[in-house]
């Protein structure tokens, strides 16, 4: 301001000074307090009290933080109670005054005695230096902040009611009087807030642990509500439900954040009207709302019910973001005048969608797990009737064979006709034996290859092989089957088969001779009772994308697993590195045909066209389940066309990679792309076939045939001497190894035995087979044997894990039984081939 004199002119100025120091740490302080919030629970309340103080540099020096928490107990020892650190301001790790633990009781370290003092008096306590309260031997070292050094520093017992939770050491601003008004306010207020914000944390923890006693306290909270009922709308606030009042016109009165969070409810003056509530309910629970509340401010009654919100719910640990229906619990019940009239309505709401979705999950699950169990009773039914049925044809016809026999050995005149009729009914008899046997083999094979896909055992292993190969192969195996039935059967090829120059292929051919064998004994089921009976069977190929056009109007059926997630097999080593290639195979019948209705139901676990197919033709229902699966596992898929009263054209491919030419490994069958007749006949397959299954043209062995079973001795061995090979039977290992001694294989023993391979069964009296093969091959390593015996497991331990475990032995290869005898012929030559 100018001072002026009397002429006016300026003399000089006026400023008034203002002391402004305790205003502006005042408003610091404040700052200090007002950043201390609720915390929502114990764990957060240590790092936010931490934060807060940082935030105040100038007036917080240093700082030390420790939880009071009481330590497990042993047997019958008396409690007693730790302080843990939980963090430091200022304070180097590792300094002397900032233990990591401690003793309330006993300990001496650091400043847990003034701890103990602090917890004794329930306030808080002044550590100056001046007096020795504050050990210099404690601040010395520390990081300071703010103005340097304090003289002061008070220590917080952080408390809710008597229960002491932990402790707040902080030095003071050195430059401010600790004696003052202002400071004395400070740490009081500072006490009074700390012990606000642990009290709202122990209690939001103690409100997670007691939800399922709200109910109960519901009531005793309302009577405490008629008291102060700003007591009880900050507990409310506290809840991990929602609460409220509301008048009975339905105006809302009160309703803590939880409800209207839980609600979807407005909070803005112009979305609270009379039932306004109502607008947040789901239609379909509408009606249901407003019956309840008439009980509640018309009748005067508890209320207790679940209810949908137009809120849409998520499951938080889901895959997947899926929206459910929100779902609230809700418990009200009415507060009246003396005179019995409504005063309001009070209540709860909890949140429940997460246990309505558990409920439908396992609503869901059971429903599935039921139908299961019936599939399955149904699938037992299927196969112990597929079962029982050819094992009744298979006695009846070996009864048969032996009163036919013995009727002829008791005839006095053994006359021609007499002996071409035995010939040709038991020749008959045989036949349906046989082909029993083929059924009960497949079904035992479905339930087998069922196992390993549930236990996710059922692997793709490469084999360099010929494709054509396979799929003659499994003709000729049902070459008899097809001629019995007078089905005519073609073996076509694809312009693509021609085109790529397809020949070897790393691929796994047993599988696809399962998937082969399931489709083409489907097609002579369906045909072989037709008036027209022909199958037609096409093989064709592609490199550069699934072949899924190949047949018109084809379904697809998509597999379960995208082909995104898919794993791609011929991406190992094992594979090679050829040319990738996609399999194509079609089977086409004449048989009755399917509708769309049928067609849905195929490829399913236990599950056939109709159920009168069963009765009609057979059948577990797995194949087409299984042949799905597999091709599925090999990178392909499976489809069907089919109209009724025309026929069906089942069709799959499966992903391959071109292999090079190999040399054949025993008596193998070939084929020429140039000149190829497209409909070549089935029948012309190689190698040739006998009669009674055996191959003519087979070389002739001597084998050593390791088998208990004297009936398993008996049939196998006529077989393979019938074959023209030399057989010598051992009843166990230990036989079997004194027979070796007797060979050229012998050390020293060149004009002993011949001996070109071992049949070996597994379970057997006095040495087993795998003891026996183990033995033979340390032989061999110990030079007593001098070179290499091809031995060949002959038994019905087919599982995956005896399999290895044969392997593992020393085995040369798995015969699984039961077999036929032209099947175990090419395995034999190729391994004395190489040995």
């Amino acid at each position: 301001m100018p001072l002026h004199d009397e002429n006016g002119h300026i003399m000089g100025y006026y400023n008034a000074v203002f002391e402004t120091t305790q205003q502006v740490v005042s408003e610091r302080r404040t700052k200090t307090l007002l950043s201390m919030a609720v915390a929502p629970n114990m764990q957060s309340f240590w790092s936010d009290t931490l934060q807060s103080l940082r935030l105040s540099e100038l007036d917080f020096p240093f700082a030390l933080l420790y939880s009071l928490d009481e330590e497990p107990r042993i047997g019958t020892a008396p409690i007693t109670f730790l302080c843990n650190l939980q963090g430091t301001i200022g304070v180097p790790e590792g300094h002397q005054s900032a233990p990591q633990q401690g003793n309330i009781e006993s300990s001496k370290e650091g400043f847990i005695p003034c701890f103990r003092e602090a917890k004794t008096q329930n306030r808080p306590l002044i550590l100056r230096k001046e007096d020795g309260s504050l050990p210099p031997a404690l601040t010395t070292g520390l990081q300071w902040r703010g103005f340097g050094e304090p003289f002061v520093a008070v220590t917080f017992p952080l408390s809710v009611g008597n229960r002491v939770f932990g402790f707040l050491l902080v030095g003071l601003n050195s430059r401010r009087p600790s004696e003052d008004k202002s400071s004395e306010d400070f740490i009081q207020l500072l006490s009074r807030q700390l012990s606000t914000s642990m009290s709202s944390a122990a209690l939001m923890e103690q409100a997670a642990r007691s939800k399922a006693e709200l109910s109960k306290q519901l009531e005793i909270r309302t009577r405490e509500v008629e008291e102060s009922d700003t007591k009880f709308k900050h507990m409310a606030e506290l809840a991990p439900c929602g609460m409220y009042t509301v008048a009975p016109d339905g105006m809302i009165v009160w309703a803590n954040t939880q409800w209207y969070e839980m609600m979807g409810h407005g909070r803005r003056p112009s979305d609270h009207y009379p039932m306004s509530f109502r607008d947040c309910i789901a239609l379909e629970d509408v009606s249901l709302v407003e019956e309840k509340w008439h009980d509640l401010a018309v009748t005067g009654v508890k209320a207790d019910f679940e209810f949908r919100t137009k809120k849409s719910w998520v499951n938080p640990a889901g895959d997947d973001s899926v929206e459910y229906p929100a779902w609230v619990m809700a418990l009200a019940f009415p507060i009246k005048y003396e005179d019995g009239s409504i005063r309001s309505i009070m209540g709860c709401t909890t949140d429940i969608s997460h246990f309505k979705w558990a409920e439908s999950v396992q609503t869901r699950s059971r429903i599935d797990a039921e139908e299961a169990k019936m599939q399955q009773e149904r699938f037992m039914d299927v196969t112990s009737h597929e079962m029982r049925n050819p094992l009744s044809a298979i006695l009846q016809c070996a009864e048969a064979i032996a009163s036919d026999l013995n009727d002829y050995l008791a005839a006095p005149n053994k006359t021609a006709l007499l002996s071409d009729n035995l010939v040709q009914s038991n020749l008959e008899a045989a036949q349906i034996i046989t082909l029993c046997s083929q059924h009960q083999m497949r079904i035992i094979n479905d339930v087998l290859t069922m196992s390993k896909l549930d236990s996710k055992m059922l692997l793709v292993t490469p084999v360099a092989a010929k494709p054509i190969d396979v799929v003659k192969g499994v003709l000729k195996m049902y070459e008899g089957e097809l001629r019995s039935h007078d089905i005519k059967t073609q073996l076509r090829f694809d312009l693509s088969y021609d085109e790529l120059k397809i020949d070897w292929a790393f691929c796994d051919p047993s599988r696809i001779r399962q998937v082969f064998i399931n489709v083409l004994t489907n097609a002579i089921k369906f045909t072989r009772s037709e008036p027209k009976r022909e199958i037609i069977v096409t093989l064709g190929g592609s490199a550069d994308k699934p072949p899924r056009d190949g047949v018109a109007n084809l379904q697809w059926f998509a597999s379960k697993t995208p082909s995104s997630h898919r794993k791609d097999t011929t991406s190992e080593a094992d594979w090679g590195d050829g040319q990738i290639l996609y399999l194509y195979f079609t089977v086409k019948d004449t048989g009755r045909g399917l509708t769309d209705e049928e067609k849905t139901r195929l490829f399913h676990r236990f599950s056939q066209a109709s159920p009168k197919t069963h009765v009609q033709y057979g059948g577990s229902g797995l194949g087409l389940f299984i042949s799905r699966e597999l091709t599925e596992l090999q990178g392909g898929e499976i489809g069907v066309v089919s109209e009724v009263g025309k026929g069906s054209t089942f069709a799959f491919y499966i992903k391959a990679r071109r292999a090079p030419s190999q040399i054949d490994e025993g008596p193998r069958s070939g084929h020429n792309h140039k000149g190829r007749d497209k409909g070549a006949d089935a029948s012309t397959v190689p190698p040739a076939i006998s009669e009674d299954g055996l191959q003519l043209d087979t070389p002739k062995y001597d084998i050593l045939l390791v088998e208990d079973n004297v009936v398993n001795q008996k049939i196998l061995g006529k077989r393979l001497e019938k074959a023209g090979c030399t057989v010598h039977v051992a009843n166990h290992g230990q036989e079997a190894l004194d027979f070796l001694r007797q060979t050229r294989f012998w050390r020293g023993n060149s004009t002993g035995k011949a001996l070109d391979l071992i049949l070996m069964d597994l379970e057997m009296p006095v040495m087993d087979g795998l003891t026996c093969t183990r033995r033979i091959r340390e032989l061999q390593q110990e030079g007593e044997i001098e070179q290499h015996i091809p031995v060949i497991a002959v038994t019905a331990n087919a599982r995956t894990e005896q399999v290895n475990e044969a392997f593992a032995a020393g085995m040369d290869d798995i015969m699984p039984k039961p077999f036929p005898v032209a099947e175990l012929m090419p395995k034999m030559a190729r391994f004395t081939a190489k040995h």
